[in-house]
């Protein structure tokens, strides 16, 4: 038995989410322009014993793009938000992000993600911001990621797999 699940991916533009999702579905790393509207990439994958299919729905955070959220938050199970941690504003832009994540699917667990560390973090963002950031927001959980260096790919997928699984084991 397969279970199928839609995985929403937020953040501005340009922070790293549709390399980051390539990676992670088997590609070689190469950097990406920017997404036009949405994309898709799906994902086999089995867990601790289990089957799943991911829908990952690639947003492209350009301002342009926000009429169409409603649909693409409709049935999601999970959603990815992430900052480049060496642009500030696209951590400041957070919250915005969460407040239509919160509008459009109020209960979805959200994991904060801190793409291209490899770049090293912008001076002004610290842990703490992004400590207050998560018990605010309280969200299930943070991974730093560098789909470039390929750091940390495998521990956003244990992180989301089980946060996946959790949500079967609760039905």
């Amino acid at each position: 038995m397969s279970y199928f699940f839609k995985i929403a991916t937020v953040g501005d533009g340009g922070i790293g989410k549709t390399t980051l999702l390539d990676v992670y579905c088997g590609s070689s790393y190469f950097d990406h322009k920017l997404t036009v509207g949405l994309d898709f990439f799906v994902k086999e994958v089995t867990y601790k014993g289990k089957q799943f299919v991911l829908q990952l729905w690639d947003f492209g955070g350009q301002d342009q793009f926000r009429f169409m959220h409603p649909i693409f938050f409709e049935g999601a199970n999970c959603v990815l938000l992430g900052f480049d941690c060496s642009r500030i504003q696209s951590f400041v832009n957070l919250n915005g992000w969460m407040k239509m994540i919160r509008e459009n699917c109020l209960n979805v667990p959200v994991i904060l993600i801190s793409y291209k560390i490899d770049k090293g973090y912008h001076l002004a963002l610290n842990g703490e911001m992004i400590s207050k950031f998560m018990e605010e927001y309280e969200l299930v959980d943070f991974i730093e990621v560098s789909a470039k260096e390929g750091i940390n790919i495998d521990a956003l997928s244990d992180c989301l797999l089980e946060v996946l699984r959790k949500i079967i084991t609760e039905k």
